[in-house]
């Protein structure tokens, strides 16, 4: 049996490096859940996610 998680998370930054902006990313999960209640069941998630800096 694997024990080990695998999370990626890769996206673009809309705006300056170092000022406000929108981020938009694609996150990635292939490991063990990652609520405690179901800790021994493997799972898989894939998603798009956008955030603010202010």
């Amino acid at each position: 049996d694997e024990i080990l998680s695998f999370n990626l998370t890769a996206g673009v930054k809309l705006g300056r490096w170092n000022s406000r902006g929108v981020l938009i990313y694609f996150m990635f999960y292939d490991g063990f859940d990652i609520y405690g209640q179901y800790f021994n069941l493997k799972r898989k998630f894939t998603g798009l996610g956008c955030s603010f800096e202010f």
